[in-house]
């Protein structure tokens, strides 16, 4: 019997595998009964991301100026601009940045067990729960801080509902879900370009509301916009589980199946085939070091309220809008004029490119023209874990894509834990010094994604094609 590879052809060739794998897809969506109206994953991933990307950045300027009342400062005149304060500069920023590290702790330590366990039990009982649980954690992590912000409570209180949010799954386990479902419905050469589109609803999305969270914050307060936020959340509920359709029939012994599945995160990645396993694991290696990177909005809050940009809400929200713009605008027109020139890896490489280099200005900016030159830098940033997604879930089969996406939100998790502890860290201590410490460890992130990339080139290459079809 002739032996199968990894390239051997599975299909007969009297059967057109495109339209096999095209028919697999509508079955797949007709698994389930259809809801009272089946609208695109999109929209939903839009409504998660208004309410769930403010939330940050307007939650790191509320640390900021409580923990300058604590030191009978105030944030609202910029003391820690003021030339006489030097100490006071650095007490502030030390304390708001350790602060922000202790609740994203408690938020994202449960976070990692939740997506493990919710992503890959999709492949067994559906894409919605995992979609619709993330969301009501976000609902009310935002009725806690409004209250906690109303109140002025003690902001260790905000410890609850980080850590209720994260035992939900919190954002990465809703975008595991997400990305199963949009893979559940689309065929291999229609996929990679979907993904980038849908990072780019995430980054219009979180760009729009940063660009509006000063203005929200100047006319709401703190506690009206995170009730703002709550009521966004739950509208996004109602369309989940209403709207979404079903693209996975539950299996009758899937209760069975838990600790399995959980374990097929991690098998997955370790596939029978050299070849395979070897790229599956550089895949995980680029998530690891690119996702901490392009996720540092309270790093450049901090980085920029202080001496010597001295930004302001409104400032900040500004360079947020442009950077966020600038990067997923970017990142879906690369995609769509040359993914199939270059394929995927070759869009990986160019955002670990763009990653590298925007870091490394961004350690040494100290006026506006080299903020704006960061933001135009920024342009490609996105690319290298959208086109990961993409590359690792045409290494699976259809049945993993659960197990793939949870894997890869998992380490995520992991390494946004990590790298949050080391950003803010470094940051703290290196307050009074150089605060671009943070930023060139990044750029040297950059630079080791931008090898790793270079070998999925290479074996591509080696495999006889681009990765369009791994």
């Amino acid at each position: 019997m002739e032996d199968i590879s990894e390239t051997t052809p599975i299909l007969s060739p009297t059967v057109s595998a495109e339209n096999e794998e095209k028919k697999e897809v509508i079955v797949f969506a007709r698994q389930q009964r259809a809801p009272i109206c089946t609208l695109p994953i999109e929209i939903a991933v839009v409504l998660y991301f208004l309410s769930m990307s403010a939330g940050m950045p307007i939650l790191s300027q509320y640390v900021y100026e409580r923990t300058a009342t604590e030191f009978n400062a105030t944030a609202e005149i910029n003391v820690t601009c003021s030339e006489n304060d030097t100490d006071l500069d650095k007490t502030i920023q030390r304390n708001a940045s350790m602060k922000m590290f202790w609740l994203n702790l408690s938020m994202m330590g449960p976070s990692i067990v939740a997506t493990l366990f919710y992503s890959s039990y999709s492949d067994s009982i559906g894409r919605k729960l995992p979609l619709c649980l993330p969301i009501f954690g976000l609902a009310v992590h935002y009725i806690s801080m409004f209250l906690v912000t109303h109140f002025s409570a003690d902001i260790r209180w905000l410890y609850i509902p980080f850590l209720f949010e994260g035992c939900m799954g919190g954002s990465v386990t809703f975008i595991a879900a997400a990305f199963s479902h949009l893979s559940d419905r689309t065929t291999t050469e229609q996929r990679s370009f979907r993904i980038i589109v849908m990072d780019f609803c995430m980054g219009f999305t979180s760009a729009l509301m940063n660009l509006l969270s000063g203005y929200i914050i100047e006319g709401l307060t703190y506690s009206y916009t995170f009730l703002l936020l709550f009521a966004i959340s739950v509208l996004c509920l109602i369309y989940s589980l209403v709207f979404i359709s079903e693209t996975i029939k539950r299996e009758s012994e899937a209760k069975h199946k838990i600790w399995k599945n959980i374990k097929r995160c991690f098998q997955v990645f370790f596939s029978e085939h050299h070849r395979r396993r070897k790229k599956l694991l550089t895949c995980l290696m680029l998530v690891l070091l690119c996702a901490p990177v392009v996720s540092r909005a309270d790093i450049i809050t901090l980085y920029f309220r202080t001496r010597p940009l001295c930004f302001s809400r409104i400032k900040i929200g500004l360079f947020n809008f442009g950077w966020l713009i600038s990067s997923y605008a970017g990142g879906i027109t690369l995609t769509a004029l040359c993914r199939d020139r270059i394929g995927d890896t070759g869009l990986i490489l160019v955002g670990c490119l763009s990653i590298s280099l925007s870091t490394l200005l961004n350690a040494f900016t100290t006026r506006i023209v080299e903020v704006v030159l960061v933001v135009l830098l920024s342009s490609f940033v996105v690319l290298p874990v959208s086109m990961t997604r993409s590359f690792a879930s045409k290494l699976v089969d259809r049945s993993d894509y659960g197990s793939i996406f949870a894997g890869i939100g998992c380490l995520q998790s992991i390494s946004f834990l990590l790298f949050t502890l080391a950003f803010d860290g470094l940051f703290a201590a290196t307050a009074g010094s150089f605060k671009g410490s943070v930023f060139i460890l990044q750029s040297f992130m950059g630079i080791v994604s931008l090898f790793l990339a270079v070998l999925l080139i290479i074996w591509s290459k080696k495999a006889g094609r681009l990765i369009n079809n791994p």
